[in-house]
């Protein structure tokens, strides 16, 4: 380790949460977040890595579309 500490403060949670629950990918995020702490090793999260790609990227199109208009 390299000994140092990250520091988050409550603010920053909330406003990540926020952004989370905004993009529409919260559940994915969140399936993604289980497995990691399951398996402790991204190489095993493939499927919800790529459901997680795959919905950020709808949710990408969705806003751009969104804000085009």
């Amino acid at each position: 380790m390299s000994g140092h500490r990250v520091v988050i403060s409550r603010d920053d949670v909330d406003q990540f949460d926020k952004l989370l629950e905004k993009s529409g990918c919260a559940k994915e995020h969140y399936v993604l977040q289980d497995c990691y702490a399951e398996h402790k090793d991204w190489r095993k999260c493939k499927k919800e890595i790529d459901a997680l790609r795959k919905c950020m990227k709808v949710e990408d199109r969705t806003e751009s579309a969104d804000n085009a208009t």
